[in-house]
């Protein structure tokens, strides 16, 4: 496997290889991606969410040690 190294700008969603590689590049190429800055915020999956706003009961009584074990 061989490894080229370059800059490229990212336009929407399309990263152009400059033009001295292309003819060297063939079907199937390994891409390893590092970012300069971040742009957005990383997504939150559905137990972020529940996380960040938890149901509140007045009543709740966490189970005992013998009661998570019992049948």
């Amino acid at each position: 496997m061989r490894t080229i190294e370059f800059e490229a700008t990212v336009t929407n969603g399309v990263i152009e290889f400059p033009p001295e590689y292309r003819e060297q590049i063939a079907n199937s190429v390994h891409v390893k991606l590092s970012m300069n800055d971040f742009v957005g915020q990383p997504q939150m999956t559905i137990l972020d969410q529940w996380l960040a706003s938890p149901i509140r009961l007045t009543d709740f009584q966490p189970l005992s040690r013998e009661g998570v074990h019992e049948r």
